[in-house]
């Protein structure tokens, strides 16, 4: 997105201006309907199964999470926020449907699994979690984008470059031990020391 709002940024700061608020209010939409997913799946799996049984489910779904990163296999859909909406869609709007599709999570590709593992945790733990880490989430992703953005886009690695892919491999084996770390958190919890 910094791809985008920094050429605006240049050219017509106005337009830049707009882009952010609309991409982040659409991340904030997204946050919010992600965590009232989680809630709503959530809450009647905290019902139906003991917290140790939702406990081990998380565990495994960590480790899953941990090895697909380490793997290099991040789950994701191949897919990219559609450019053409460019030339379509006035600015604001623009940023707008942009953020709410990329706060959706689940439409568009994902470098590490870290947000995964923790809306497994959210779901399978404390559903009414989802809302304030979505929107957490949300707010530092939209930051991220807009201090990116002021600064001129330094520091982004281009799309396919062998420095992106680099770049990429180390971030999810970062998340990868991370997520192990998190597993073993967690089952401590079904057996504590």
């Amino acid at each position: 997105m910094t791809g985008v709002a920094s050429p605006m940024l240049r050219h017509v700061p106005a337009r830049a201006a707009q882009f952010l608020l609309g991409l982040t209010g659409g991340a904030l939409v997204a946050a919010v309907v992600v965590g009232l997913a989680v809630y709503i799946v959530g809450n009647p799996l905290s019902l139906l199964a003991s917290r140790s049984v939702r406990t081990i489910a998380l565990v495994i779904l960590i480790c899953g999470l941990a090895a697909a990163d380490l793997l290099n296999r991040t789950p994701h859909v191949w897919r990219q926020v559609p450019q053409v909406l460019i030339r379509r869609l006035p600015t604001g709007l623009l940023g707008l449907v942009w953020g709410v599709d990329m706060g959706l999570l689940f439409t568009t590709q994902k470098v590490v699994s870290l947000l995964w593992g923790a809306l497994g945790a959210a779901l399978l733990l404390d559903p009414i979690a989802g809302f304030p880490m979505m929107l957490t989430a949300a707010a530092l992703s939209s930051t991220s984008i807009m201090l990116w953005t002021l600064g001129g886009g330094r520091g982004i690695t281009r799309y396919g470059t062998r420095g992106e892919r680099k770049w990429s491999r180390h971030m999810r084996t970062v998340s990868g031990l991370i997520l192990l770390a998190m597993a073993a958190r967690t089952a401590m919890q079904l057996y504590p020391v």
